[in-house]
């Protein structure tokens, strides 16, 4: 089976109950379970929170409460996914996407070729969503120092792209990649999302505002 899970825990320090911020009238989970819904016949919301569980009227979703002990911002997400996954007896054979609700810029597009590359994923390996960096420099004693390209090169011109950050948007594993790998497996696959804000993974109050602004006035 293919089997899509999005998980939102309650307690969210630096952006109270972020996951279910509203954009359009809709909950950040909300806005993700609609739109992999509409490709997954199996399709979970796992959460430690009871208020958040009994918000979704999806009735494609089925709802998972996690252990309590599995709440805190302490607990990986390895441990929710390895949890959901004995209490419900999955197959081993079976792929499971995990999709962020902070991630929201994700589109059918991006789903479905998500989709079909995960479908080729060998059973060590992951699939995860990025986005390429190119100008990046860090601070050394209080000094700019340049990694990825020379001081006054241009965008356009920077042609390192091995250069990528997680986005949230998806990521793939078997189930037994994830009991005898962890979730990255032994191997993990990047998935290249470059689109406009595919990069926003929503984590402070800055985040929200700028989603939600880009949402709802269309841009």
């Amino acid at each position: 089976k293919e089997i899509a899970i999005v998980p939102a825990r309650k307690g969210s320090k630096r952006l109270k109950n972020k996951n279910i911020l509203k954009i359009n009238g809709q909950s950040l989970f909300e806005i993700t379970l609609n739109l992999v819904t509409q490709r997954f016949h199996h399709t979970w919301f796992n959460s430690d929170c009871d208020e958040y569980l009994n918000k979704v009227k999806n009735d494609k979703v089925i709802c998972y409460k996690r252990k309590d002990n599995l709440g805190s911002d302490k607990t990986s997400t390895e441990e929710v996914i390895l949890d959901w996954i004995n209490e419900n007896k999955f197959n081993d054979d079976d792929l499971i996407y995990l999709f962020q609700p902070t991630s929201v810029f994700r589109n059918m597009n991006f789903l479905d070729a998500f989709i079909d590359k995960a479908r080729n994923l060998k059973k060590n390996t992951s699939l995860i969503s990025v986005s390429r960096l190119k100008k990046i420099s860090k601070i050394n004693n209080n000094h700019l120092e340049s990694v990825s390209y020379n001081f006054g090169d241009r965008s356009q011109d920077v042609v390192n792209s091995s250069f990528v950050k997680e986005n949230g948007l998806g990521y793939a594993f078997h189930v037994s990649t994830i009991k005898d790998f962890g979730l990255f497996g032994k191997f993990s696959i990047p998935f290249i999302s470059d689109e406009l804000c595919f990069d926003i993974d929503i984590d402070t109050e800055n985040d929200f505002l700028i989603t939600k602004t880009i949402i709802e006035n269309g841009i």
